[in-house]
């Protein structure tokens, strides 16, 4: 007997647990919606001092319910808050085998390109309001957010306290700063900093800004910053202190291993820069800065990612097509440096179909020895085609 290919049966099972996820989803945005209001009449008033007070184990349990209370809500619809913010929910396929094969997905987008969110390990036809309550921001988030403030959710691990980590300079006072190989004159700006893109526990001990340009830059950690010494104190002798000339400060430069990643300190998002890569110099934009770098163990960054102009096949962005996204392992003059009118796009080496590329490993080994070629290395998972600048 042959079996037929067509089971009626499987496709009336599958229009039904279609049917059930547009279903259970719509149920998971209601809810949200409602959180949503809640939580903003729930929260502190703007202008009222110091952070947000933590709720008390209760608040969840309570918003569960208010969320389970589709009339209530109803009710009380004059009372809800206007907020620009706007919530959609989703769910996605989940490739690793060691997490849920499907997650329901929670994105929050509001003013000032806002966009943030949380996931549940779990379909959408098994969430809970309690699921949700659990996970949502708080008032004060969710007011800053529709203001379009991307303050950060969930809320970061609170920094060193002086007494743990005593730091030896303040904010205010006159350091040499470690960038580019050298050491710079600057002033400290922040203790104790952190990006909102960093892990949740991830902070630096110093934001520096430099004398030189303004410029804002990280130091990774407390050897990268050193007392200033008297202005006549040059590495160029018999410079005077009144010159033009920007000073060289000769010290002994901070241990190899005394910090995992370099800083971005020269350029912003958006600048113009000249990038080295597999083919040569090739023109692109800073698209990104201090970013962590997913190929590193613990906690390092990558100064910079950038938007070249061409893409993967040789075309021009102003074609249509996304430029390459490379990531650029140190700030230096070797793998990257300004763009300027008078720039043009060089070849790269010549190379020879078995000539083979090394790979750079760590932004330790491009500021070893800084060169000029360009090895393939996924920064993250979302962007396709990017690259780590990398020397051969």
């Amino acid at each position: 007997k042959v079996q037929s290919m067509f089971d009626p049966s499987a496709i009336a099972d599958r229009r039904r647990a279609a049917d059930a996820a547009r279903a259970a989803l719509a149920t998971v945005s209601a809810w949200c919606d409602e959180l949503l209001a809640h939580r903003l009449r729930e929260a502190p008033p703007a202008d009222a001092a110091g952070p947000a007070k933590e709720e008390d184990p209760g608040t969840a349990a309570r918003d569960a319910d208010d969320a389970s209370d589709h009339k209530a809500a109803d009710d009380s619809s004059a009372d809800v808050p206007k907020t620009a913010i706007r919530i959609t929910v989703r769910e996605v396929v989940c490739g690793d085998p060691e997490c849920a094969p499907v997650d329901t997905v929670i994105e929050f987008w509001g003013p000032n390109s806002i966009h943030n969110g949380f996931g549940l390990p779990k379909m959408a036809v098994d969430v809970a309001s309690a699921d949700l309550a659990e996970e949502f921001p708080d008032g004060a988030i969710l007011r800053d957010w529709s203001r379009g403030v991307d303050s950060e959710w969930p809320r970061p691990e609170p920094p060193p306290s002086a007494e743990d980590a005593p730091l030896a300079f303040d904010v205010g006072e006159s350091v040499l700063g470690f960038f580019g190989g050298e050491w710079r004159a600057a002033t400290v700006a922040r203790q104790w900093y952190r990006s909102p893109r960093w892990p949740k526990w991830a902070y630096v001990p110093y934001l520096l800004r430099l004398d030189e340009t303004g410029a804002e830059a990280y130091a990774s950690c407390a050897a990268r910053v050193a007392p200033r010494p008297p202005a006549s104190v040059f590495s160029d002798a018999g410079t005077p202190p009144t010159t033009t000339k920007r000073p060289r400060f000769a010290f002994p430069p901070p241990p190899e291993d005394a910090s995992p990643h370099e800083p971005a300190w020269r350029f912003d998002v958006g600048d113009r820069v000249l990038c080295r890569v597999q083919e040569g110099w090739r023109a692109g934009r800073v698209e990104r800065k201090d970013v962590p770098d997913p190929n590193e163990l613990g906690f390092a960054l990558l100064p910079y990612v950038c938007r070249l102009d061409t893409s993967n096949n040789g075309s021009s962005s102003r074609d249509g097509r996304p430029g390459r996204q490379i990531a650029v392992p140190v700030d230096h003059d070797a793998v990257i440096r300004p763009l300027r009118t008078t720039d043009t796009e060089q070849p790269g080496p010549d190379e020879s179909p078995g000539r083979r590329r090394r790979d750079l490993g760590t932004p330790e080994a491009a500021s070893s020895s800084l060169g000029a070629a360009a090895s393939s290395s996924s920064l993250e998972p979302s962007p396709p085609g990017l690259e780590k600048t990398n020397d051969d």
